[in-house]
């Protein structure tokens, strides 16, 4: 199961604001990175997203309010949003001209079907290209919701997890219970700071 470290993730995240703040495909690729990063989304309800999942009134919601009808399992789950994302939403919709923003609206129309998505795959291939170039190498976007589940299992417990997540058992979100490199020399370096 693959991971970016702490380091990786921010400059993925650093490379997809490099271009002009006006650049509204930066934004939109800056806000699809947050969602599944900060969020845990799969790409599959990323696509699905609609302004009423995510707005409320005149800002951007406490919570992403995921309807059944777009989670892989068809369990509603609500995720809380961080302070991140919601800034993140609120430059994309900044940029947008009203008709696009109607709560019914796809938060990312497709490119050749006004009324249609973005399709999943036009996201795995902006992130291939991006974290090539930003990271080194390149991944796909369930690498970003893997390390969403990893900075979450060492913050709080593996039931809060399972719920961010959407896994309809605590088997599914315990593979992310496995120490990887950067657990390790957290780790090691505890040992040269001395014991209080």
């Amino acid at each position: 199961m693959q991971t970016l470290s702490e380091t990786q993730y921010e400059g993925l995240l650093n490379y997809a604001t490099a271009r002009p703040s006006h650049d509204v495909d930066q934004q939109r690729n800056y806000l699809i990175i947050v969602l599944m990063g900060d969020a845990g989304l799969r790409v599959g309800e990323v696509v699905q997203l609609r302004w009423e999942h995510c707005w409320f009134g005149v800002a951007p919601s406490i919570t992403i309010n995921l309807p059944g009808s777009i989670t892989k399992n068809g369990k509603p789950r609500n995720i809380p949003t961080s302070k991140r994302l919601m800034e993140a939403l609120s430059r994309y919709r900044s940029m947008l001209a009203p008709t696009r923003q109607t709560s019914d609206r796809f938060l990312f129309v497709g490119r050749y079907d006004a009324g249609g998505h973005l399709s999943t795959r036009s996201i795995q291939l902006f992130l291939r290209s991006i974290s090539y170039i930003s990271i080194g190498f390149s991944i796909s976007p369930h690498v970003l919701r893997h390390t969403f589940a990893s900075r979450m299992m060492r913050r709080t417990n593996s039931r809060v997890v399972q719920e961010l997540l959407g896994h309809s058992s605590l088997s599914s979100t315990q593979i992310y219970t496995h120490p990887d490199a950067q657990d390790l020399q957290d780790a090691v370096n505890k040992l040269d700071r001395p014991k209080r």
